[in-house]
């Protein structure tokens, strides 16, 4: 019967490729099955990579027809990113096609998802959008749950792994959860289902003893921050204190349910008190993180600025260094990276309106780049397999805010090039007429000549001759007269 499943998926599949949304998810999804733990096969990428690039090239087409244009800052950046990745591609070239692919896939996506997410924020509702990153989010939070509980052997499940696992993507559903759950625009029923993702999230990630989880912290803080400074401080100190005293029972409850050692949560949070108390040498995990930079300083010597190229294998079984995107790309690589990564979400908040949907939107994603960067302390966040979907959705959600921001006022997004011109000349003339009709009132009038000034009232007519006693008029003053 596995036969159904591509008779079923295949024109489902290909539906979605006439949809903008529809594009974005599809991609997501699929990413969700190569990167799935595993070597996948070099067919599957070779099919993926091009699925993605054919979404690309239709989205990049329709976002010619539209009023919106990526700023050249980003534009630049890109071109940048897009030359240290072919340089990278090349050095340290090696025959295995299938290494470069899993390491390269990642940083290459962060380019091509892009134009797709611009796409699916103008043509595609927010209920969509919204519903997209729900059901994206708890599979890869699931996922995630599965393989480490699994990977420690603590499982009572007997789920060893679903589908490709990431931290960055429940972020974003997490950060989602937390202002959605504050905002008071919202409907009741969202509200509530946005409170339950903010607890599942973390709970799902804690209850697996990563204690990288503790980056969702950032998030909090983002949305605390966001609060006070709307001088909402009693609601947001409540919320805060609420959270904290709803997640530690809710542990305590699931721990002797889904693993089969109950004490190993409480074991793995105290061992933090003693890497604070002796340092990096009293944890495992941290000793081969410092193990794992060492390598990679091995590996750069004489290499730091175009890195060992995106074939170099990782150095080590567990190899979680923050330092791993300037091995493979370069420091030149890695600055246009992150030129790139900030550049491009700096514009997408611009994009989205000066308004409380707009706020809305950049708490969101504000508050998600700040775990990103707590992450990416630790692990490189292009290492995480859905970061560069993340990334995509949540300029996806700003374009969105900003598109119906600008149907509000009338504008049409599926305008056709040549009536994008004729606007945009009409709005040239309309301020150019503004521009005189300003200048021209700004100017003095002209100071007259006293002789040809217009009098302000009419001239006193002159007082008549007086007489004298004799009937005589009197003697002109004027010498020229009296002679």
């Amino acid at each position: 019967m596995t036969w159904l499943i591509p008779m079923v998926l295949g024109p489902m599949a290909a539906g979605m490729l006439f949809s903008p949304g529809g594009r974005l998810f599809l991609v997501t999804g699929a990413a969700l099955v190569v990167f799935t733990p595993g070597q996948a096969e070099l067919g599957t990428k070779v099919a993926f990579i091009a699925l993605v690039f054919i979404s690309s090239a239709v989205s990049t087409l329709r976002l010619r027809n539209t009023d919106v244009r990526i700023s050249g800052g980003v534009r630049s950046a890109a071109a940048c990113y897009a030359v240290a990745l072919v340089i990278a591609a090349f050095v340290g070239w090696t025959d295995d096609i299938q290494g470069t692919l899993q390491n390269g896939l990642p940083y290459l996506l962060l380019l091509l998802v892009l134009p797709i997410a611009i796409d699916a924020g103008l043509g595609s509702s927010w209920r969509f959008l919204e519903t997209g990153l729900i059901a994206v989010g708890l599979l890869a939070t699931l996922s995630f749950a599965f393989f480490w509980l699994d990977r420690r052997g603590i499982s009572a499940i007997g789920i060893n792994q679903l589908l490709a696992y990431s931290l960055l993507m429940p972020a974003l559903l997490f950060q989602w959860g937390l202002v959605t759950a504050g905002a008071t625009s919202r409907g009741g029923a969202v509200r509530l289902l946005a409170l339950a993702v903010s607890f599942f999230v973390p709970i799902a990630f804690l209850i697996t003893g990563a204690r990288t989880s503790l980056v969702f912290s950032a998030g909090l803080v983002s949305v605390t921050i966001m609060g006070l400074s709307k001088r909402r401080m009693l609601r947001t100190v409540t919320g805060v204190i609420a959270a904290i005293a709803v997640v530690i029972p809710l542990l305590a409850l699931l721990a002797p349910i889904l693993l089969n050692r109950p004490d190993f949560v409480t074991s793995r949070l105290a061992s933090l008190e003693k890497v604070f108390s002796y340092g990096a040498a009293a944890d495992s995990s941290l000793q081969q993180r410092q193990l794992a930079t060492q390598a990679v300083l091995g590996q750069l010597d004489g290499h730091w600025f175009f890195g060992s190229g995106l074939s170099t294998p990782n150095l080590l079984l567990n190899f979680d260094t923050p330092l791993s995107p300037v091995m493979r790309v370069g420091l030149i690589g890695a600055c246009f990276l992150v030129l790139y990564v900030v550049m491009a979400l700096r514009w997408a908040m611009n994009m989205a309106p000066r308004d409380a949907k707009g706020d809305y939107v950049r708490g969101i994603v504000i508050g998600w780049f700040l775990i990103v960067i707590a992450y990416g302390v630790l692990i490189p966040p292009v290492d995480d397999p859905l970061f560069a979907f993340a990334f995509a959705i949540g300029i996806a959600l700003a374009l969105n805010a900003y598109s119906a921001d600008q149907k509000l006022l009338g504008r049409n997004f599926a305008a056709t090039k040549t009536q994008h011109l004729h606007a945009r000349a009409y709005r040239q003339s309309h301020r150019n007429s503004r521009n005189n009709f300003v200048h021209q009132q700004s100017v003095s009038p002209t100071r007259l000549p006293p002789s040809s000034r217009v009098p302000n009232r009419a001239p006193r007519s002159a007082a008549p001759p007086r007489v004298t006693k004799t009937g005589e008029l009197p003697e002109s003053s004027d010498p020229v007269a009296r002679q």
